[in-house]
């Protein structure tokens, strides 16, 4: 029986995709110290988003790194499929055992937009997330799939509509001005 940690995974507070978390990532890594092995403390330290390939630090991070990478992958495929890019040199290896999820899937990327696409895939991976709770409840895994979800609600908490709105607002004025810029030298050149 892998080692348990049962005070440790009931103190964590719930976290919800799309509320910013009660807990940043450095202060569950910090409660982590001298409550996991280092070794376990490096994997959950060294986790992203992005699968890190390979067999991962645990069952649970190796089963959301293959269906993780299955998903990634059909983006390539559909991206390289819109622009006529070959997609040769850009997959990674995978074992396409999802087919559920592949027809999920392409109802989001059927969807026009982008914010909306991301907003559904990440909803996905959420999903995702409470399929492989089973049978971790306060095991190692239990603290991976607490990880895997809170940098997904960091990843949208850190989404800002106003900063979005003024960093839009900036790339439109500097785009009028480099556009009245070349105006102006085009100008001075015709004369």
């Amino acid at each position: 029986m892998s080692q348990q940690y049962y005070y440790l995974v009931s103190s964590l507070p719930l976290v919800q995709l799309g509320e910013r978390p009660t807990l940043s990532s450095e202060q569950f890594l910090e409660m982590c110290v001298g409550e996991v092995s280092e070794e376990e403390l490096a994997t959950l330290r060294e986790m992203e988003l992005v699968p890190r390939g390979g067999e991962g630090g645990s069952v649970v991070e190796s089963a959301w790194s293959e269906w993780d990478t299955c998903i990634r992958n059909e983006l390539v495929r559909h991206r390289a499929g819109e622009l006529g890019v070959d997609v040769e040199g850009h997959m990674r290896d995978e074992n396409d055992v999802f087919p559920t999820d592949r027809k999920q899937l392409e109802e989001v990327l059927a969807m026009g937009d982008p914010a909306a696409r991301e907003r559904a895939l990440d909803d996905l991976r959420w999903r995702r997330l409470d399929d492989l709770e089973t049978g971790h409840p306060f095991d190692f895994g239990a603290l991976v799939l607490f990880r895997l979800r809170l940098l997904l609600a960091e990843k949208w908490a850190e989404q800002d509509r106003e900063r979005g709105v003024r960093n839009l607002g900036r790339l439109i004025e500097d785009g009028l001005q480099q556009a009245g810029e070349r105006r102006i030298a085009g100008e001075k050149q015709a004369v």
